[in-house]
């Protein structure tokens, strides 16, 4: 039992599962002679050595598919994405906040009303799912696009009554010019 105002309860939790069930996880604490139950502060926290991109890479390669990082039954898993690399990323069941995206778009006033263009990619990378549940979760209705055919999106932004658009800069600025190209735009533009 955690004492009040424990800021490290939650992760030791995490940690300790972690540890349980990924034997990556395992090896990794005890090659820094650590157990879960040790991470009391910022400084026991600092005793777990950074884990690069390319050791992850290499790991999942010799122990496919997720090189022993897997803490969760693999019935659990809803979607498995690819990052760069390839790295195999899974999102679980259990996730329908977007991986803490659902804050962040109530944080920016998105939610119930809202229509939201999600012109992130839904192909292999976590992207444009994560946008998607995140605006889900928020209360608000998604448009699922992914990029290009500005012609398309554009009318739908100005026909569907748009409300927000979740696109990259360089995207998003190919979609407003070509909106501001039909001089008919959106009353709140």
């Amino acid at each position: 039992m955690a004492e009040a105002g424990d800021k490290f309860a939650r992760l030791r939790e995490i940690y300790r599962r972690a540890y349980e069930r990924a034997p990556a996880v395992r090896a990794i604490f005890d090659g820094a002679g650590l157990k879960p139950d040790a991470i009391t502060g910022a400084a026991a926290l600092a005793r777990i050595p950074v884990f690069k991109k390319e050791a992850l890479l290499d790991r999942q390669r010799a122990d496919p598919p997720f090189g022993g990082f897997l803490a969760e039954d693999p019935s659990e898993i809803a979607h498995i994405f690819i990052s760069p690399g390839p790295i195999r990323e899974p999102q679980f069941r259990s996730d329908r906040g977007g991986h803490g995206f659902d804050a962040i778009f109530r944080a920016a006033g998105v939610g119930p009303g809202d229509i939201v263009l999600n012109t992130w990619s839904y192909h292999l990378v976590p992207a444009g799912l994560l946008f998607d549940d995140g605006i889900i979760a928020a209360g608000a209705t998604v448009v699922p696009a992914g990029v290009g055919n500005t012609d398309l999106q554009a009318q739908l932004v100005l026909e569907l009554g748009v409300t927000s658009i979740c696109a990259s800069t360089a995207f998003f600025i190919a979609l407003a010019e070509k909106i501001e190209a039909t001089h008919q735009l959106p009353r709140d533009w």
